[in-house]
C-alpha cells in the first residue's frame, strides 16, 4: 500500500511539473482571447483569468516543491549567484519602473520561471527533466493539430501576409514555430542518449510538421541547425573521421553564408523570405538605443515598456511605419532597455560562467555538453532578432536556465545511464 501511494504521488508530481512547463510555453492559456477575436498585440494587457489561474496554480506547485527540497534548491541558487541576483533585480526594478504594477506582476512570473528551473534541477536527473519537457511538448503539439482541425478559423492565422499560417493553441505562429523548434531539440537529446527511439522519432516528425505549417523561417533554420549538428555528433561518435569532415563542411558553409549576409543582405534575406530591413527591425533598433540612453544604468523596469496606449510606444510605432511594435525584437537590447547596463552585465555573467563551467568540467558527460553548446549558440544568436533571453514564460530561456543550473549540479547529470535503463511515466 505504501509503495502504491508513493508511486501515485511521484506520478502526480511529474504531471504537475508537465503542467507547469506547459504554462511556461504559453500554450492554451490565451485561447479564450483568441476565440474572442482579441488582436494578438493586446493579449498581454487584457485581464485573462485562465492565464492568471494557470500561473498561480504553477506558482503553488513550485512553492511546495521548493519547500520540500529547500536544501537542493538553495544549493543551486548559491552555485548560480548571478542568476539569483538577476532575479532579485527583476523584482526590485518595480521600484523605479515606469509601470510598477506591470513590472511587479511580470517580475513574479520571472521568479516562477527561475524557481521552476531550480526545483526541476534539484528534484530530477537531467534526462528525466527532458522527458517531462517532451511530454509537455507532445501534449501541446497534438492539441494544436486537433484545435486546427476542429477550429481552423482560430488555429490558423488570417492576418494580412500571415494568412494560412498555423498558430495552434498558441497566440501566434512565431510562438508555435520556435516552441516546436525547442521541442525538436529536446527529442534529439533524448534520441541521442538512447531513450525510446521509436517514440522520439514519431514526436520529432510531429514537431517538424508543425514548424513547416507555421512557415516560420526562423523556426526552420533553428530546427535544421539542431538536426544537422545532432546528426554530425551522432556520426562522429561512430565514425570520427567522416564526422569531422562533415562538420568542417558545415562550418565552412556557415562561414560563407555569414559572409554573403554581410556582402549581399538583400539576396540572402530574400532567400529566407525576409527583407534587408528585417521587417522594420533596423529602423526600430536605433530608437530603442535612444530610449536606453535615457535610463542607461537600471533601465525602465522589467517588461514595463511597449504597452498599448503608452505615449512612447505610440511614438515609436509611428516612427517605424505603424507595424505594431510590441518589443525591441532583440533580446540584448530588450534586457538593457528593461534592466539597464546592470541587467545586461548580469546576463552576460550568467551565460559566460555556465559556458566556462561546461567547457572545463571533467564530470559532465559529452552528450550534455554538446547539446548545451548547441542550445547556447541558438539562444544567443536568435536573440539578435527575437526575445529568447531573460524573459518569463519563455521556453527557450527556461531550457537554457536548466542547462545552466545543470552545469553546477553535476551529480544529477551523472544519473543519465540509470535513466536510460528505466521506463518512466510520463514520457
Amino acid at each position: 500500500m505504501a509503495k502504491t501511494r508513493a508511486t501515485f504521488l511521484e506520478g502526480a508530481e511529474a504531471w504537475a511539473a508537465v503542467f507547469a512547463i506547459t504554462v511556461q510555453q504559453g500554450a492554451f492559456i490565451n485561447l479564450p482571447l483568441v476565440m474572442a477575436g482579441v488582436p494578438g498585440d493586446d493579449f498581454r494587457d487584457i485581464d485573462n483569468p485562465l492565464n492568471a489561474l494557470s500561473v498561480w496554480v504553477s506558482l503553488g506547485f513550485v512553492t511546495i516543491g521548493v519547500l520540500r527540497r529547500a536544501n537542493g534548491v538553495a544549493a543551486i541558487l548559491r552555485a548560480n549567484l548571478s542568476s539569483t541576483v538577476f532575479m532579485v533585480l527583476v523584482v526590485a526594478s518595480a521600484l523605479w519602473s515606469v509601470h510598477p504594477d506591470l513590472t511587479l506582476r511580470r517580475g513574479v512570473g520571472y521568479v516562477l520561471t527561475i524557481m521552476l528551473a531550480a526545483y526541476l534541477a534539484a528534484r530530477y536527473p537531467f534526462p528525466r527533466i527532458m522527458q517531462l519537457f517532451s511530454a509537455s511538448f507532445v501534449i501541446s503539439a497534438i492539441s494544436s493539430v486537433v484545435f486546427v482541425t476542429i477550429f481552423p478559423a482560430y488555429g490558423i492565422m488570417n492576418i494580412a501576409e500571415l494568412v494560412g499560417t498555423w498558430r495552434g493553441v498558441y497566440t501566434h505562429k512565431e510562438v508555435l514555430g520556435p516552441t516546436m523548434a525547442a521541442a525538436v531539440f529536446v527529442e534529439l537529446y533524448l534520441l541521442i542518449i538512447g531513450n525510446n527511439a521509436v517514440r522520439r522519432i514519431l514526436a520529432w516528425c510531429l514537431f517538424i510538421f508543425l514548424i513547416l505549417m507555421t512557415r516560420s523561417a526562423t523556426a526552420v533554420l533553428v530546427a535544421s541547425f539542431f538536426i544537422c549538428i545532432a546528426y554530425l555528433y551522432f556520426l562522429a561518435r561512430r565514425r570520427r573521421g567522416l564526422g569531422a569532415v562533415l562538420l568542417a563542411v558545415v562550418l565552412t558553409a556557415a562561414t560563407v553564408a555569414g559572409a554573403l549576409l554581410m556582402i549581399a543582405p538583400d539576396f540572402v534575406l530574400g532567400l529566407l523570405g525576409k527583407d534587408a530591413n528585417l521587417t522594420g527591425r533596423s529602423s526600430l533598433w536605433p530608437l530603442v538605443i535612444e530610449l536606453i540612453g535615457q535610463r542607461p544604468v537600471l533601465g525602465w523596469g522589467y517588461r514595463a515598456t511597449w504597452t498599448p496606449g503608452d505615449p512612447t510606444t505610440y511614438l515609436i510605432d509611428q516612427l517605424t511605419g505603424n507595424w505594431g511594435v510590441t518589443s525591441s525584437h532583440n533580446s540584448w537590447l530588450e534586457i538593457t532597455l528593461q534592466t539597464g547596463i546592470v541587467g545586461l552585465a548580469n546576463i552576460v555573467v550568467i551565460m559566460s560562467v555556465a559556458l566556462y563551467r561546461s567547457a572545463i568540467s571533467k564530470v559532465i558527460e559529452l552528450d550534455y555538453r554538446v547539446f548545451f553548446f548547441m542550445l547556447f549558440a541558438v539562444v544567443a544568436t536568435a536573440g539578435l532578432v527575437i526575445e529568447t533571453i531573460g524573459q518569463n514564460q519563455n521556453i527557450c530561456w527556461l531550457l537554457l536556465t536548466l542547462f545552466i543550473f545543470g552545469s553546477s549540479s553535476e551529480r544529477r547529470i551523472s544519473y543519465a545511464n540509470d535513466v536510460r535503463r528505466r521506463s518512466l511515466s510520463p514520457t
